[in-house]
């Protein structure tokens, strides 16, 4: 897969390429990073392109994260202990247990040092996030930066399906991406980035 990054004048800033059975999400946070000149302050994908991982790390980084999501009243909600949180069975909305703040605390200088290492390049984002998904239901970073993305992600979500503006901006975001799209299928550059050959 070709995994492409555009600004908002169609400007191409980062590309990376990686095998189809990757989840794309882990390669998002490269290429946020990876551009000194083009300084990203929102970044959208479809709703395959993000986890709650990337929600706490792009947070971290300072990097607003606005993906567009489809079936957005099917996400679940989450709170911390403690907070006041009206019924939301009205509304149809989910409410998850509660995150856990101690996780968190316990973490917090770990996760620092992690996106101290990120900006300065010592190591990319999808190394990290790979190596700590392929044993997230024990390792404790993993867990808490889960915990933290969470509580961010829901933030978004409520702003999200409040703010039509906000919604707007992300679609035609995307919309730009799929007109670049659009432009590579109409110059068929490079038999379209597919590798053809002859079955038998």
């Amino acid at each position: 897969m070709s995994y492409g990054f555009l600004d908002d004048r169609h400007r191409l800033f980062y590309s990376t390429t990686f095998t189809s059975a990757t989840r794309e999400a882990p390669y998002m946070v490269d290429g946020l990073l990876h551009n000194d000149v083009v300084e990203s302050t929102i970044h959208s994908t479809d709703t395959h392109g993000f986890t709650e991982v990337n929600f706490a790390v792009t947070y971290l980084i300072q990097v607003a994260f606005a993906p567009r999501i489809q079936s957005f009243q099917d996400q679940q909600l989450y709170a911390f202990a403690g907070m006041a949180v009206p019924d939301l069975a009205a509304y149809d909305l989910r409410l998850g247990k509660h995150l856990d703040r101690g996780l968190i605390e316990a973490q917090w200088e770990t996760i620092l040092r992690l996106i101290v290492s990120l900006k300065q390049k010592h190591v990319t984002a999808s190394t990290v996030l790979k190596r700590l998904n392929s044993y997230s239901q024990h390792h404790p970073l993993y867990l808490a930066l889960r915990e933290l993305g969470r509580a961010v992600r829901t933030e978004f979500l409520l702003r999200y399906m409040d703010d039509q503006d906000l919604r707007k901006r992300i679609d035609d975001q995307l919309d730009k991406l799929e007109s670049t799209h659009q432009f590579a299928r109409a110059v068929f550059y490079g038999q379209n980035g597919q590798f053809r050959y002859a079955g038998k």
